[in-house]
């Protein structure tokens, strides 16, 4: 079929196909550069919330009030990705805890572990977002 047609024709088809593949894989670097940069700001995100809440809570941890800790991660009801969240005392065992609804009654917060406590900060909250 393509021997058949004239040679502005195959011009026009050789052309077009370029053009096609070039366009097609120019969209896909954009939607790989967006999902990258999206995980990246999205992370950066969540770790400066982190900071700001463990900051906030190191009153609470230091005189053992969890309904202090409680209200300061009740600060992130207005946060529409984070669900939960939790915050432990200096050995890994949760001190308090924010859920964004009643039916997430079955996310448990177990204790964190020597090693991890030893990377870890004092109250260093533990954020779980939904996709």
């Amino acid at each position: 079929m393509f021997r058949n047609l004239s040679i502005t024709r195959k011009q026009m088809v050789i052309a077009t196909v370029a053009s096609s593949v070039a366009l097609f894989l120019a969209c896909a670097a954009f939607v790989i550069y967006d999902v990258v940069s999206f995980r990246r700001v999205m992370a950066d995100n969540l770790s400066s919330l982190a900071a700001v809440i463990g900051d906030s809570s190191t009153a609470a941890l230091t005189f053992n009030d969890p309904s202090v800790a409680r209200e300061v991660l009740n600060s992130l009801s207005n946060q529409p990705h984070i669900v939960a969240a939790c915050t432990y005392d200096k050995n890994g065992r949760p001190f308090a805890h924010y859920r964004r609804t009643p039916a997430q009654k079955g996310l448990v917060f177990r204790p964190l572990s020597p090693t991890v406590m030893s990377s870890a900060m004092i109250a260093w909250p533990c954020f779980t977002t939904s996709p």
